[in-house]
């Protein structure tokens, strides 16, 4: 085996510290991207009020949103956001879904399970925003969504507070055998029961002792993985703060916008109807009455019908142009990720394309590396 540099070795051991020593105190907590919850249906979308570039954009921010709160609280140990939704193994992992968010209403389900796969959280939360917040002064600086953030950290809080030592040893554990049977799943293989149907469980068969020469590489291998994603909390920090002014602004006019776009439309619908029986009255009229007086008066009736529905398909297109200011805010939300080179022990790779494409490549790296060095003698 190809020997380590001091670097790696010296975090390797505070890592295989931090597996026994004070650390055991604290979980840590993986808080990947939420789901932004887009159906595939556009005329779903359109009924919902969803637009897929500012819900993409909000799945990223809201997800470190709800990092900080939780390292805010202090009650646990590294809080990460993770760019994917897949392959995520921490102590902790907050799964949370964008059910609704219209900047006066805001939805989500929210599910935080430990690494044994023990739910510890399943709950829905909501909060409405008076379009008034966005106008006080007091609430400069705060955030419309801060309330929900501090209900899950408070919920989540009364679930972790009480538990024993023991069990926090026990999802540590289990969480670093899980890491190494996704890194080298043959090496590993059989030191994990895993059962459940609807709800998979992870229990822990055997565990190698703390100098193994396997779990030491893994540990060394989860400390770069573990680097490489603290590196990426300045990406999604600088996202949000480049984007914070411009959602905040979003979020204030959508509150309006998107109530004043239902009322367009509920009222372009009240006056196309009321526009078609007056044309239909109209003909009934011209039908049933002879002369010239039963002639305009039908002639007023479908006159009157014609300009109803003129007007409905008006207030149809107000609708429209509401839409379009919004889609024109989500354009701004995107964030671009350079292309970096990494290095590590021998291997070099250029990883290139958004952050969660970035991740994958570097999680390949490190697979790689492991299987390099077990197959030299």
């Amino acid at each position: 085996m190809r020997r380590s540099n001091f670097f790696t070795l010296f975090f390797s051991a505070i890592l295989l510290f931090s597996t026994t020593g004070f650390a055991t105190q604290k979980l840590d907590i993986a808080v990947p991207v939420f789901d932004p919850g887009i159906p595939n249906d556009y005329s779903e979308q359109e009924k919902r009020g969803i637009f897929p570039e500012v819900r993409r954009a909000e799945a990223n921010f809201l997800a470190l949103q709800l990092a900080s709160a939780l390292t805010n609280a202090g009650h646990w140990g590294a809080v990460r956001v993770m760019p994917s939704r897949e392959n995520v193994v921490s102590d902790i992992v907050i799964h949370a879904r964008i059910q609704e968010s219209t900047g006066g209403s805001f939805k989500a389900s929210v599910l935080a399970v430990d690494s044994t796969g023990k739910r510890l959280l399943k709950k829905n939360y909501k909060q409405d925003v008076h379009p008034r917040f966005y106008v006080d002064r007091r609430n400069r600086g705060r955030d419309p969504y801060d309330k929900v953030m501090s209900e899950i950290v408070r919920d989540l809080h009364a679930k972790t507070r009480k538990m024993k030592a023991s069990s926090i040893r026990k999802i540590r554990n289990t969480t670093t055998l899980r890491y190494g049977t996704m890194i080298a799943p043959d090496a590993f293989d059989g030191a994990l029961k895993v059962s459940g149907k609807k709800t998979t469980r992870w229990k822990i068969k055997h565990m190698p002792a703390e100098n193994d020469p396997m779990l030491q590489r893994v540990n060394m291998l989860r400390v770069r993985d573990n680097m490489f994603v603290d590196a990426m909390q300045t990406t999604y920090q600088n996202f949000s703060r480049n984007m914070s002014e411009d959602y905040l602004s979003w979020r204030k006019e959508s509150s309006i916008e998107y109530q004043a776009m239902k009322k367009a439309k509920k009222k372009a619908r009240g006056r196309i109807f009321g526009g078609i029986l007056a044309a239909v009255a109209g003909v009934v009229v011209a039908a049933e009455t002879k002369g010239e007086y039963g002639d305009a008066a039908a002639i007023g009736l479908m006159a009157a019908g014609a300009v109803s529905i003129a007007s409905g398909v008006e207030k149809n297109m107000e609708g429209k142009q509401y839409k379009e200011m919004m889609t024109q805010h989500a354009r701004s939300f995107d964030a671009a990720l350079e292309p970096q080179v990494v290095e590590f022990e021998e291997e070099t790779a250029t990883l290139t394309g958004t952050i969660e494409e970035q991740f994958a490549q570097f999680r390949a790296l490190l697979a790689r590396v492991y299987e390099s060095e077990t197959s030299v003698s």
